[in-house]
């Protein structure tokens, strides 16, 4: 939730705590590492639709924590069946079906 707090006191003028910050940043680090060891293991072991769902799954944390941009880069697409996930030009994460 660090992205998410940070804006929030940003837009409303609330003095950062900035332990808590860290420990929050501290936290969707670890997330987000984990979350990429499982997107390498399905590239390298699974096919599309395991690959799919790893992005999502990141895709999906990114937007719990209020993250505004999508570090997933467009080599990363995943094109399977009826789901796309893409990174758009304002580098917003957009998810379609």
């Amino acid at each position: 939730m660090a992205p998410f707090y940070s804006s929030l006191c940003a837009e409303t003028g609330r003095k950062l705590d900035s332990d808590l910050l860290e420990k929050m940043e501290a936290e969707n680090g670890k997330e987000l590492t984990r979350l990429e060891e499982v997107i390498e293991d399905a590239e390298k072991n699974f096919g599309e639709t395991e690959q799919r769902d790893a992005l999502l799954g990141k895709a999906e944390y990114l937007c719990k924590i209020g993250s505004k941009v999508c570090p997933v880069s467009r080599e990363r697409v995943t094109v399977p069946t009826k789901l796309l996930a893409v990174l758009s030009e304002d580098k917003q994460a957009r998810v379609g079906i």
